[in-house]
Protein backbone atom coordinates (compact mmCIF):
# COMPACT_ATOMS: atom_id res chain seq x y z
CA UNK A 1 0.00 0.00 0.00
CA UNK A 2 1.23 3.46 -0.91
CA UNK A 3 -0.33 6.55 0.66
CA UNK A 4 -0.21 9.97 -0.96
CA UNK A 5 -1.32 12.95 1.10
CA UNK A 6 -2.98 16.07 -0.31
CA UNK A 7 -4.99 19.05 0.95
CA UNK A 8 -8.34 18.04 2.41
CA UNK A 9 -10.58 21.06 1.71
CA UNK A 10 -10.62 23.90 -0.77
CA UNK A 11 -9.53 27.09 1.05
CA UNK A 12 -12.75 29.00 0.32
CA UNK A 13 -15.06 26.37 1.89
CA UNK A 14 -16.30 26.55 5.50
CA UNK A 15 -14.03 23.65 6.51
CA UNK A 16 -11.11 25.08 4.53
CA UNK A 17 -11.45 28.43 6.25
CA UNK A 18 -11.69 26.62 9.60
CA UNK A 19 -8.38 24.82 8.97
CA UNK A 20 -6.81 28.14 8.01
CA UNK A 21 -7.96 29.62 11.36
CA UNK A 22 -10.21 32.21 9.70
CA UNK A 23 -11.20 34.47 12.62
CA UNK A 24 -14.84 34.66 11.53
CA UNK A 25 -15.17 30.86 11.52
CA UNK A 26 -13.03 30.20 14.59
CA UNK A 27 -15.25 32.51 16.65
CA UNK A 28 -17.89 29.76 16.71
CA UNK A 29 -15.54 27.40 18.59
CA UNK A 30 -13.67 27.51 21.90
CA UNK A 31 -10.29 26.25 20.72
CA UNK A 32 -8.07 26.44 17.69
CA UNK A 33 -6.52 23.18 16.57
CA UNK A 34 -3.10 24.03 17.98
CA UNK A 35 -4.45 24.64 21.50
CA UNK A 36 -4.02 21.04 22.59
CA UNK A 37 -2.37 21.80 25.94
CA UNK A 38 -4.99 24.42 26.78
CA UNK A 39 -7.74 21.85 26.32
CA UNK A 40 -5.88 19.28 28.43
CA UNK A 41 -5.47 21.87 31.20
CA UNK A 42 -9.20 22.64 31.06
CA UNK A 43 -10.07 18.95 31.44
CA UNK A 44 -7.84 18.71 34.51
CA UNK A 45 -10.25 21.10 36.26
CA UNK A 46 -13.29 18.89 35.59
CA UNK A 47 -14.44 15.71 37.31
CA UNK A 48 -15.96 12.66 35.63
CA UNK A 49 -17.65 9.53 36.90
CA UNK A 50 -14.78 7.45 35.54
CA UNK A 51 -15.48 4.28 37.56
CA UNK A 52 -19.02 3.84 36.28
CA UNK A 53 -18.16 4.83 32.70
CA UNK A 54 -15.25 2.38 32.60
CA UNK A 55 -17.44 -0.39 34.03
CA UNK A 56 -20.05 0.23 31.31
CA UNK A 57 -17.42 0.33 28.57
CA UNK A 58 -15.82 -2.89 29.78
CA UNK A 59 -19.17 -4.68 29.81
CA UNK A 60 -19.78 -3.69 26.19
CA UNK A 61 -16.25 -4.64 25.10
CA UNK A 62 -16.68 -8.11 26.59
CA UNK A 63 -20.02 -8.58 24.84
CA UNK A 64 -19.35 -7.16 21.39
CA UNK A 65 -15.73 -6.00 21.07
CA UNK A 66 -13.74 -8.59 23.08
CA UNK A 67 -10.29 -7.10 22.57
CA UNK A 68 -7.68 -7.23 25.35
CA UNK A 69 -6.09 -4.02 24.12
CA UNK A 70 -9.47 -2.26 24.29
CA UNK A 71 -9.97 -3.45 27.87
CA UNK A 72 -6.48 -2.21 28.73
CA UNK A 73 -7.38 1.19 27.30
CA UNK A 74 -10.53 1.38 29.41
CA UNK A 75 -8.38 0.77 32.50
CA UNK A 76 -6.19 3.70 31.49
CA UNK A 77 -9.31 5.86 31.38
CA UNK A 78 -9.44 5.51 35.18
CA UNK A 79 -6.30 7.65 35.44
CA UNK A 80 -7.28 11.19 36.39
CA UNK A 81 -4.99 12.75 33.79
CA UNK A 82 -6.24 10.60 30.91
CA UNK A 83 -8.26 12.19 28.11
CA UNK A 84 -10.10 10.86 25.06
CA UNK A 85 -10.30 11.42 21.33
CA UNK A 86 -13.90 10.72 20.41
CA UNK A 87 -16.05 10.32 17.31
CA UNK A 88 -19.12 8.39 16.31
CA UNK A 89 -21.38 7.20 13.56
CA UNK A 90 -24.60 5.30 12.90
CA UNK A 91 -24.76 1.52 13.22
CA UNK A 92 -24.43 0.94 9.48
CA UNK A 93 -25.01 -2.51 8.02
CA UNK A 94 -21.62 -4.29 7.88
CA UNK A 95 -20.23 -0.92 9.14
CA UNK A 96 -21.96 1.06 6.36
CA UNK A 97 -20.04 3.52 4.13
CA UNK A 98 -16.26 3.76 4.15
CA UNK A 99 -16.28 7.05 6.05
CA UNK A 100 -16.99 5.08 9.23
CA UNK A 101 -13.68 3.27 8.76
CA UNK A 102 -11.92 6.53 7.91
CA UNK A 103 -13.28 8.23 11.01
CA UNK A 104 -12.06 5.42 13.27
CA UNK A 105 -8.63 5.45 11.63
CA UNK A 106 -8.54 9.22 12.26
CA UNK A 107 -9.53 8.74 15.93
CA UNK A 108 -6.80 6.15 16.49
CA UNK A 109 -4.15 8.18 14.69
CA UNK A 110 -4.96 11.42 16.52
CA UNK A 111 -5.02 9.67 19.92
CA UNK A 112 -1.52 8.28 19.35
CA UNK A 113 -0.21 11.62 18.11
CA UNK A 114 -1.70 13.49 21.07
CA UNK A 115 -0.35 10.96 23.56
CA UNK A 116 3.16 11.64 22.30
CA UNK A 117 2.58 15.39 22.41
CA UNK A 118 0.81 15.66 25.77
CA UNK A 119 2.70 12.85 27.53
CA UNK A 120 -0.46 11.54 29.15
CA UNK A 121 -2.88 8.68 28.31
CA UNK A 122 -5.12 9.49 25.34
CA UNK A 123 -7.87 6.94 24.72
CA UNK A 124 -9.48 6.49 21.26
CA UNK A 125 -13.25 6.08 21.69
CA UNK A 126 -15.73 5.41 18.90
CA UNK A 127 -19.41 5.50 19.80
CA UNK A 128 -22.14 3.85 17.77
CA UNK A 129 -25.34 5.90 17.70
CA UNK A 130 -27.45 3.08 19.12
CA UNK A 131 -30.36 5.40 19.88
CA UNK A 132 -30.79 6.22 16.18
CA UNK A 133 -34.18 4.98 14.96
CA UNK A 134 -33.97 5.88 11.26
CA UNK A 135 -33.77 2.34 9.90
CA UNK A 136 -33.71 3.47 6.26
CA UNK A 137 -30.29 5.01 6.88
CA UNK A 138 -28.67 1.96 8.50
CA UNK A 139 -30.23 -1.20 7.00
CA UNK A 140 -28.29 -1.19 3.73
CA UNK A 141 -24.87 -0.78 2.18
CA UNK A 142 -23.28 -0.95 -1.27
CA UNK A 143 -20.76 -3.48 -2.62
CA UNK A 144 -18.90 -3.05 -5.90
CA UNK A 145 -17.14 -5.35 -8.36
CA UNK A 146 -15.69 -3.94 -11.60
CA UNK A 147 -18.46 -1.74 -13.02
CA UNK A 148 -21.26 -3.38 -11.03
CA UNK A 149 -22.72 -1.96 -7.81
CA UNK A 150 -25.00 -4.06 -5.60
CA UNK A 151 -27.27 -2.77 -2.85
CA UNK A 152 -27.19 -5.11 0.15
CA UNK A 153 -30.25 -4.53 2.30
CA UNK A 154 -32.15 -6.03 5.21
CA UNK A 155 -35.82 -5.38 4.61
CA UNK A 156 -37.38 -3.71 7.62
CA UNK A 157 -40.48 -1.79 8.55
CA UNK A 158 -39.59 1.89 8.43
CA UNK A 159 -42.77 3.09 10.11
CA UNK A 160 -41.58 2.16 13.60
CA UNK A 161 -38.98 4.21 15.46
CA UNK A 162 -37.18 1.53 17.45
CA UNK A 163 -33.56 2.43 18.34
CA UNK A 164 -30.82 0.49 16.55
CA UNK A 165 -29.63 -0.96 19.88
CA UNK A 166 -33.07 -2.43 20.55
CA UNK A 167 -33.96 -3.64 17.07
CA UNK A 168 -33.18 -7.36 16.77
CA UNK A 169 -32.25 -8.30 13.22
CA UNK A 170 -34.28 -11.07 11.62
CA UNK A 171 -31.86 -13.99 11.15
CA UNK A 172 -33.30 -15.09 7.81
CA UNK A 173 -33.12 -11.55 6.46
CA UNK A 174 -29.55 -11.21 7.75
CA UNK A 175 -28.56 -14.53 6.16
CA UNK A 176 -30.07 -13.44 2.85
CA UNK A 177 -28.14 -10.16 3.03
CA UNK A 178 -24.86 -11.95 3.78
CA UNK A 179 -25.25 -14.32 0.83
CA UNK A 180 -26.25 -11.43 -1.43
CA UNK A 181 -23.08 -9.62 -0.34
CA UNK A 182 -20.92 -12.69 -0.96
CA UNK A 183 -22.52 -13.26 -4.35
CA UNK A 184 -21.61 -9.71 -5.41
CA UNK A 185 -17.88 -10.32 -4.82
CA UNK A 186 -15.48 -12.56 -6.78
CA UNK A 187 -14.06 -15.59 -4.96
CA UNK A 188 -10.57 -14.82 -3.63
CA UNK A 189 -8.26 -16.23 -0.98
CA UNK A 190 -9.95 -13.88 1.54
CA UNK A 191 -13.59 -14.71 0.81
CA UNK A 192 -13.97 -17.71 3.11
CA UNK A 193 -12.68 -15.79 6.12
CA UNK A 194 -15.15 -12.98 5.43
CA UNK A 195 -17.95 -15.51 4.97
CA UNK A 196 -17.16 -17.35 8.20
CA UNK A 197 -17.03 -14.14 10.23
CA UNK A 198 -20.37 -12.84 8.98
CA UNK A 199 -22.16 -16.20 9.28
CA UNK A 200 -20.81 -16.72 12.80
CA UNK A 201 -22.12 -13.27 13.75
CA UNK A 202 -25.71 -14.08 12.88
CA UNK A 203 -25.91 -17.44 14.62
CA UNK A 204 -27.12 -15.52 17.67
CA UNK A 205 -29.66 -12.75 18.13
CA UNK A 206 -28.09 -9.42 17.21
CA UNK A 207 -29.09 -5.78 17.13
CA UNK A 208 -27.76 -3.46 14.43
CA UNK A 209 -25.43 -1.90 17.00
CA UNK A 210 -24.03 -5.25 18.13
CA UNK A 211 -23.47 -6.46 14.58
CA UNK A 212 -21.71 -3.24 13.64
CA UNK A 213 -19.46 -3.58 16.71
CA UNK A 214 -18.61 -7.22 15.98
CA UNK A 215 -17.57 -6.43 12.41
CA UNK A 216 -15.51 -3.51 13.69
CA UNK A 217 -13.82 -5.89 16.14
CA UNK A 218 -12.46 -7.99 13.27
CA UNK A 219 -11.19 -4.85 11.55
CA UNK A 220 -9.67 -3.00 14.53
CA UNK A 221 -8.80 -5.62 17.17
CA UNK A 222 -5.42 -4.91 18.68
CA UNK A 223 -5.50 -1.23 17.71
CA UNK A 224 -6.46 0.03 21.17
CA UNK A 225 -9.82 1.33 19.97
CA UNK A 226 -12.61 1.41 22.56
CA UNK A 227 -16.13 1.02 21.16
CA UNK A 228 -19.16 2.42 22.95
CA UNK A 229 -22.90 1.99 22.43
CA UNK A 230 -24.41 5.43 23.02
CA UNK A 231 -27.70 3.69 23.92
CA UNK A 232 -26.17 1.16 26.33
CA UNK A 233 -28.45 0.84 29.42
CA UNK A 234 -25.41 1.20 31.71
CA UNK A 235 -24.44 4.42 29.94
CA UNK A 236 -28.03 5.65 30.14
CA UNK A 237 -27.99 5.03 33.90
CA UNK A 238 -24.93 7.28 34.24
CA UNK A 239 -26.60 9.91 32.06
CA UNK A 240 -29.80 10.16 34.14
CA UNK A 241 -28.54 13.02 36.30
CA UNK A 242 -27.51 14.94 33.18
CA UNK A 243 -30.87 14.32 31.51
CA UNK A 244 -32.45 15.74 34.68
CA UNK A 245 -30.29 18.82 34.25
CA UNK A 246 -31.24 19.06 30.57
CA UNK A 247 -34.91 18.99 31.56
CA UNK A 248 -34.51 21.56 34.35
CA UNK A 249 -32.42 23.91 32.22
CA UNK A 250 -34.12 23.20 28.93
CA UNK A 251 -35.18 26.77 28.32
CA UNK A 252 -31.57 27.91 28.77
CA UNK A 253 -30.32 25.14 26.48
CA UNK A 254 -32.88 25.94 23.77
CA UNK A 255 -32.09 29.65 23.88
CA UNK A 256 -28.34 28.99 23.85
CA UNK A 257 -28.64 26.91 20.71
CA UNK A 258 -30.97 29.36 18.97
CA UNK A 259 -28.72 32.30 19.82
CA UNK A 260 -25.58 30.67 18.42
CA UNK A 261 -27.37 29.21 15.38
CA UNK A 262 -28.83 32.62 14.54
CA UNK A 263 -25.35 34.20 14.74
CA UNK A 264 -24.10 31.63 12.26
CA UNK A 265 -27.03 32.27 9.94
CA UNK A 266 -26.63 36.05 10.15
CA UNK A 267 -22.96 35.76 9.19
CA UNK A 268 -23.95 33.91 6.04
CA UNK A 269 -22.94 30.38 7.04
CA UNK A 270 -26.37 28.86 6.65
CA UNK A 271 -28.52 26.85 9.02
CA UNK A 272 -26.83 23.44 9.51
CA UNK A 273 -29.46 22.54 12.11
CA UNK A 274 -32.99 23.90 11.70
CA UNK A 275 -33.79 26.59 14.26
CA UNK A 276 -36.98 25.65 16.10
CA UNK A 277 -37.48 27.55 19.38
CA UNK A 278 -39.63 24.73 20.79
CA UNK A 279 -37.24 21.88 19.97
CA UNK A 280 -36.24 20.45 23.38
CA UNK A 281 -33.30 18.59 21.80
CA UNK A 282 -34.34 15.41 23.59
CA UNK A 283 -36.20 12.30 22.53
CA UNK A 284 -38.64 10.34 24.65
CA UNK A 285 -38.93 6.59 24.24
CA UNK A 286 -42.35 4.97 24.60
CA UNK A 287 -43.25 1.41 23.66
CA UNK A 288 -39.79 0.93 22.11
CA UNK A 289 -40.22 3.94 19.83
CA UNK A 290 -38.55 7.37 19.92
CA UNK A 291 -40.35 10.69 19.64
CA UNK A 292 -38.84 14.17 19.54
CA UNK A 293 -39.86 16.32 22.50
CA UNK A 294 -41.00 19.93 22.25
CA UNK A 295 -41.14 22.43 25.08
CA UNK A 296 -42.11 26.05 25.70
CA UNK A 297 -40.55 26.16 29.16
CA UNK A 298 -43.52 25.07 31.23
CA UNK A 299 -45.11 22.40 29.02
CA UNK A 300 -43.70 19.41 27.16
CA UNK A 301 -45.19 17.45 24.28
CA UNK A 302 -44.29 14.99 21.55
CA UNK A 303 -43.83 16.72 18.21
CA UNK A 304 -47.04 16.45 16.22
CA UNK A 305 -49.18 15.32 19.18
CA UNK A 306 -51.41 17.11 21.68
CA UNK A 307 -50.66 15.28 24.96
CA UNK A 308 -48.93 17.64 27.41
CA UNK A 309 -46.65 17.07 30.41
CA UNK A 310 -45.20 19.49 32.90
CA UNK A 311 -41.55 19.39 33.99
CA UNK A 312 -42.26 17.32 37.11
CA UNK A 313 -44.13 14.68 35.09
CA UNK A 314 -41.32 14.46 32.55
CA UNK A 315 -38.77 14.06 35.32
CA UNK A 316 -40.70 11.57 37.40
CA UNK A 317 -42.26 9.42 34.70
CA UNK A 318 -39.50 9.37 32.12
CA UNK A 319 -36.08 10.05 33.58
CA UNK A 320 -36.77 7.50 36.30
CA UNK A 321 -37.23 4.88 33.57
CA UNK A 322 -34.29 6.14 31.54
CA UNK A 323 -36.67 6.97 28.73
CA UNK A 324 -34.83 9.97 27.33
CA UNK A 325 -32.16 10.10 24.65
CA UNK A 326 -30.21 12.80 22.86
CA UNK A 327 -30.58 14.54 19.55
CA UNK A 328 -27.90 16.12 17.40
CA UNK A 329 -27.65 19.16 19.71
CA UNK A 330 -27.64 17.49 23.13
CA UNK A 331 -25.50 14.44 22.22
CA UNK A 332 -22.21 16.39 21.93
CA UNK A 333 -22.80 17.96 25.34
CA UNK A 334 -23.73 14.62 26.89
CA UNK A 335 -20.56 12.95 25.64
CA UNK A 336 -18.58 15.82 27.16
CA UNK A 337 -20.33 15.38 30.51
CA UNK A 338 -19.49 11.67 30.81
CA UNK A 339 -16.11 11.47 29.00
CA UNK A 340 -12.96 13.65 29.24
CA UNK A 341 -13.20 14.59 25.56
CA UNK A 342 -10.05 16.35 24.43
CA UNK A 343 -10.78 16.24 20.69
CA UNK A 344 -13.88 15.40 18.70
CA UNK A 345 -13.19 13.94 15.26
CA UNK A 346 -15.78 15.32 12.85
CA UNK A 347 -16.94 14.98 9.30
CA UNK A 348 -17.31 18.22 7.34
CA UNK A 349 -21.04 18.38 8.10
CA UNK A 350 -20.45 17.76 11.80
CA UNK A 351 -17.77 20.44 11.90
CA UNK A 352 -20.32 22.90 10.50
CA UNK A 353 -23.17 22.11 12.88
CA UNK A 354 -20.88 21.95 15.92
CA UNK A 355 -20.34 25.64 15.25
CA UNK A 356 -23.91 26.18 16.53
CA UNK A 357 -23.22 24.48 19.88
CA UNK A 358 -20.70 26.69 21.66
CA UNK A 359 -23.25 28.45 23.88
CA UNK A 360 -25.00 25.13 24.62
CA UNK A 361 -21.75 23.77 26.06
CA UNK A 362 -21.29 26.96 28.07
CA UNK A 363 -24.79 26.60 29.54
CA UNK A 364 -23.59 23.37 31.19
CA UNK A 365 -20.36 24.89 32.49
CA UNK A 366 -18.16 23.24 29.85
CA UNK A 367 -16.11 24.55 26.96
CA UNK A 368 -16.27 22.78 23.61
CA UNK A 369 -13.52 20.23 22.95
CA UNK A 370 -11.22 20.71 20.00
CA UNK A 371 -13.17 19.87 16.86
CA UNK A 372 -10.93 18.29 14.25
CA UNK A 373 -11.97 17.20 10.74
CA UNK A 374 -11.35 13.52 10.08
CA UNK A 375 -9.00 12.38 7.37
CA UNK A 376 -10.57 11.52 4.03
CA UNK A 377 -9.29 8.43 2.21
CA UNK A 378 -9.80 7.20 -1.35
CA UNK A 379 -8.89 3.61 -2.19
CA UNK A 380 -7.46 3.15 -5.68
CA UNK A 381 -7.17 -0.45 -6.87
CA UNK A 382 -4.36 -1.58 -9.15
CA UNK A 383 -6.75 -1.76 -12.09
CA UNK A 384 -8.00 1.76 -11.44
CA UNK A 385 -4.45 3.08 -11.09
CA UNK A 386 -3.59 1.46 -14.43
CA UNK A 387 -6.66 3.04 -16.08
CA UNK A 388 -5.79 6.48 -14.69
CA UNK A 389 -2.28 6.21 -16.11
CA UNK A 390 -3.35 4.66 -19.43
CA UNK A 391 -5.79 7.45 -20.24
CA UNK A 392 -3.92 10.29 -18.54
CA UNK A 393 -6.79 11.05 -16.16
CA UNK A 394 -6.49 13.25 -13.05
CA UNK A 395 -7.73 11.31 -10.00
CA UNK A 396 -9.19 14.47 -8.44
CA UNK A 397 -11.44 14.91 -11.49
CA UNK A 398 -12.80 11.38 -11.09
CA UNK A 399 -13.31 11.83 -7.33
CA UNK A 400 -15.43 14.93 -7.95
CA UNK A 401 -17.13 14.24 -11.31
CA UNK A 402 -16.68 10.62 -12.37
CA UNK A 403 -15.81 9.61 -15.94
CA UNK A 404 -18.99 10.44 -17.88
CA UNK A 405 -17.45 13.49 -19.57
CA UNK A 406 -14.28 11.54 -20.33
CA UNK A 407 -16.28 8.69 -21.89
CA UNK A 408 -18.33 11.11 -23.96
CA UNK A 409 -15.22 12.89 -25.19
CA UNK A 410 -13.65 9.58 -26.13
CA UNK A 411 -16.68 8.70 -28.26
CA UNK A 412 -16.56 12.12 -29.90
CA UNK A 413 -12.84 11.79 -30.61
CA UNK A 414 -13.31 8.28 -32.01
CA UNK A 415 -16.01 9.61 -34.34
CA UNK A 416 -13.54 11.50 -36.50
CA UNK A 417 -16.16 12.19 -39.22
CA UNK A 418 -18.44 13.97 -36.72
CA UNK A 419 -21.31 11.75 -37.74
CA UNK A 420 -24.09 13.65 -36.01
CA UNK A 421 -23.42 16.82 -37.96
CA UNK A 422 -23.20 14.88 -41.23
CA UNK A 423 -26.42 13.00 -40.48
CA UNK A 424 -28.18 16.28 -39.75
CA UNK A 425 -26.87 17.72 -43.04
CA UNK A 426 -28.13 14.69 -44.98
CA UNK A 427 -31.54 14.95 -43.29
CA UNK A 428 -31.75 18.64 -44.09
CA UNK A 429 -30.71 18.28 -47.75
CA UNK A 430 -33.05 15.37 -48.48
CA UNK A 431 -35.94 17.18 -46.80
CA UNK A 432 -35.28 20.27 -48.92
CA UNK A 433 -35.11 18.26 -52.19
CA UNK A 434 -38.29 16.36 -51.39
CA UNK A 435 -40.02 19.63 -50.60
CA UNK A 436 -39.01 20.92 -54.06
CA UNK A 437 -40.52 17.82 -55.65
CA UNK A 438 -43.73 18.44 -53.76
CA UNK A 439 -43.95 22.02 -55.00
CA UNK A 440 -43.51 21.19 -58.72
CA UNK A 441 -46.64 22.04 -60.83
CA UNK A 442 -50.27 20.82 -60.81
CA UNK A 443 -52.57 19.59 -58.06
CA UNK A 444 -50.67 18.70 -54.90
CA UNK A 445 -53.19 16.71 -52.87
CA UNK A 446 -52.02 13.25 -53.95
CA UNK A 447 -48.38 14.22 -53.80
CA UNK A 448 -48.82 15.77 -50.33
CA UNK A 449 -50.11 12.46 -49.01
CA UNK A 450 -47.25 10.65 -50.72
CA UNK A 451 -44.75 13.18 -49.38
CA UNK A 452 -46.06 12.92 -45.83
CA UNK A 453 -45.94 9.10 -45.89
CA UNK A 454 -42.37 8.90 -47.18
CA UNK A 455 -41.12 11.70 -44.97
CA UNK A 456 -42.20 9.65 -41.94
CA UNK A 457 -40.38 6.63 -43.36
CA UNK A 458 -37.34 8.76 -44.09
CA UNK A 459 -37.20 10.20 -40.56
CA UNK A 460 -37.59 6.72 -39.07
CA UNK A 461 -34.86 5.39 -41.35
CA UNK A 462 -32.44 8.15 -40.35
CA UNK A 463 -33.25 7.70 -36.65
CA UNK A 464 -32.50 3.97 -36.93
CA UNK A 465 -29.31 4.77 -38.83
CA UNK A 466 -28.22 7.22 -36.15
CA UNK A 467 -28.96 4.72 -33.37
CA UNK A 468 -27.17 1.82 -35.11
CA UNK A 469 -24.21 4.02 -36.02
CA UNK A 470 -23.74 5.14 -32.40
CA UNK A 471 -24.16 1.57 -31.19
CA UNK A 472 -21.46 0.37 -33.60
CA UNK A 473 -19.21 3.19 -32.42
CA UNK A 474 -19.75 2.24 -28.77
CA UNK A 475 -19.06 -1.43 -29.55
CA UNK A 476 -15.77 -0.45 -31.16
CA UNK A 477 -14.95 1.56 -28.01
CA UNK A 478 -16.48 -0.97 -25.57
CA UNK A 479 -13.21 -2.12 -24.01
CA UNK A 480 -12.18 1.46 -23.24
CA UNK A 481 -15.63 2.48 -22.02
CA UNK A 482 -15.86 -0.51 -19.66
CA UNK A 483 -12.51 0.38 -18.13
CA UNK A 484 -13.68 3.94 -17.57
CA UNK A 485 -17.03 2.76 -16.17
CA UNK A 486 -15.22 0.42 -13.74
CA UNK A 487 -13.02 3.33 -12.66
CA UNK A 488 -16.12 5.42 -11.95
CA UNK A 489 -17.85 2.57 -10.08
CA UNK A 490 -14.90 2.42 -7.70
CA UNK A 491 -14.04 6.11 -7.31
CA UNK A 492 -17.35 7.94 -7.96
CA UNK A 493 -20.06 5.27 -7.56
CA UNK A 494 -23.50 6.38 -8.72
CA UNK A 495 -22.35 10.03 -8.59
CA UNK A 496 -21.22 9.76 -4.96
CA UNK A 497 -17.81 10.08 -3.38
CA UNK A 498 -16.40 6.62 -2.70
CA UNK A 499 -16.24 7.09 1.07
CA UNK A 500 -19.89 8.13 1.28
CA UNK A 501 -21.20 5.12 -0.61
CA UNK A 502 -19.12 1.94 -0.81
CA UNK A 503 -18.55 -0.69 1.87
CA UNK A 504 -15.15 -1.90 3.07
CA UNK A 505 -15.72 -5.64 2.43
CA UNK A 506 -15.07 -5.76 -1.34
CA UNK A 507 -11.71 -4.09 -0.66
CA UNK A 508 -10.96 -6.63 2.08
CA UNK A 509 -11.90 -9.41 -0.31
CA UNK A 510 -9.49 -8.17 -2.98
CA UNK A 511 -6.64 -6.79 -0.87
CA UNK A 512 -6.64 -8.74 2.38
CA UNK A 513 -8.54 -8.89 5.64
CA UNK A 514 -5.64 -7.01 7.22
CA UNK A 515 -6.21 -4.03 4.89
CA UNK A 516 -7.63 -1.77 7.63
CA UNK A 517 -4.77 -2.64 9.98
CA UNK A 518 -2.22 -1.73 7.29
CA UNK A 519 -4.14 1.43 6.43
CA UNK A 520 -4.16 2.52 10.08
CA UNK A 521 -0.42 1.90 10.45
CA UNK A 522 0.35 3.93 7.33
CA UNK A 523 -1.89 6.86 8.31
CA UNK A 524 -0.34 6.94 11.79
CA UNK A 525 3.14 7.14 10.21
CA UNK A 526 2.20 10.08 7.98
CA UNK A 527 -0.10 11.96 10.37
CA UNK A 528 1.50 15.27 11.32
CA UNK A 529 -1.67 16.63 12.92
CA UNK A 530 -3.05 18.25 9.77
CA UNK A 531 -6.37 16.78 8.53
CA UNK A 532 -5.63 15.47 5.05
CA UNK A 533 -6.91 13.54 2.08
CA UNK A 534 -5.04 10.29 1.61
CA UNK A 535 -5.04 8.33 -1.63
CA UNK A 536 -4.38 4.68 -0.81
CA UNK A 537 -2.92 2.88 -3.83
CA UNK A 538 -3.60 -0.78 -3.11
Amino acid sequence: MELKKTRLFEPDTYAGRYLNADSEIISFYDYQLNETQERADELDKLTFNRDKVVSALQSFQRRSFPCEQALFQTERLLQEDSVAVVGGQQAGLLTGPLYTIHKIVSIISESRRLERELERPVIPVFWIAGEDHDIDEINHTFFHDKNNISKIKIKERNDIKTPASERIINKEAALEAVYEALKSMPETSETQEIKKGLLDDIKKDLTYTEWCAEVLYRLFKGSGLVVMDAHDPEIREIEKEYFSEMVRNNTTMRRAFSSQAEKMYEKGFGEPIAIDPNNAHLFIEENNQRYLLQSDGSRWWKKGEDHLWNEEEISAALIKKGGLSNNVVSRPVMQDLILPVHTFIAGAGELHYWGTLKEVFHSFGHRMPLVKPRHSITFVSRKSEKTLNQYGINLKDVINRGTKEIRQKRLEDADGAHSEKLIENVESKVSEELQLLLEMGGSQRTREQLHERYMKKWKKLMEDYRKDYNKALEEEEAVHLKRLEALEAEIFPEKNKQERFLNIHPFLNNYGNDLVERLTQNVVKQDNGEPSHFTAYL
